[in-house]
């Protein structure tokens, strides 16, 4: 069933007919309605123009870096671990407050993925050992080795 939208309008004094039948361009009894909306404008690029802008890109050799996930994490805990003294790097710290300190994002936002962590991790010098107390519940902990690789 097909719908149309009624709307009503006020009408002027110079309408001479009956109401509800238009004599006037400024009044309308029943107007059938369709949502169109209008091409995206922001941040918009058709996909002519993106292969476009890709082949010229190659043709002149400039090629895009993608960073890979890991190599962003490790770059971030290393970062992180360059700044702390000699004597914050002797204590050991849990995934959780590296992954708070460091300032890691997981790859689509979030949390970052643990074995990702871990394998930064042991890439830059950390060694992991566990706490298999009652009080420190099996937690993994990362200690600094002493040389930054």
């Amino acid at each position: 069933m097909k719908s149309a939208t009624y709307v009503e309008f006020y009408s002027p004094p110079s309408l001479s007919g009956p109401l509800g039948v238009p004599k006037d361009s400024d009044t309308t009894v029943a107007v059938k309605s369709k949502k169109i909306l209008p091409p995206p404008t922001s941040g918009h690029v058709p996909l002519r123009v993106q292969l476009e802008q890709l082949r010229r890109n190659t043709e002149r050799g400039i090629h895009t870096k993608q960073v890979r996930y890991a190599d962003r994490l490790r770059e971030q805990i290393k970062t992180w671990a360059e700044s702390m003294t000699p004597d914050q790097l002797t204590r050991r710290f849990s995934t959780e407050e590296i992954e708070r300190l460091a300032g890691l994002v997981g790859k689509h936002g979030g949390r970052a993925a643990h074995h990702h962590m871990a394998q930064a991790l042991r890439a830059i010098g950390f060694i992991s050992c566990r706490d298999w107390t009652v009080a420190g519940r099996n937690k993994r902990f990362w200690k600094f080795s002493g040389e930054m690789k």
